[in-house]
């Protein structure tokens, strides 16, 4: 039996609060992607500018750019795997 750990890795992230479009925008307009904010302003569209990917913001969730894979975590799982860099 081999054992495994996972690998550090360094992502970037933006948790949406519901307030801070600007940082959201300033973040994910150079990847290529746009958003919407829904009728309920809890929850964002995000969609990319080919139409390829999309997903949907509630409050407390993360975008996450790893590398070069864009995603989407709740507030509890990204908590629960990723800590603030110590960057000092």
């Amino acid at each position: 039996m081999t054992n495994y750990i996972t690998k550090a890795n360094r992502v970037f992230a933006v948790m949406w609060d519901g307030h801070n479009i600007n940082e959201l925008y300033k973040f994910l307009k150079p990847i290529g992607f746009w958003f919407e904010i829904h009728e309920n302003p809890r929850t964002l569209m995000v969609e990319s500018m080919t139409h390829q990917q999309q997903f949907e913001l509630i409050m407390g969730d993360y975008v996450v750019l790893d590398g070069q894979e864009i995603y989407t975590m709740c507030h509890e799982d990204f908590e629960h795997v990723y800590m603030v860099e110590d960057v000092r």
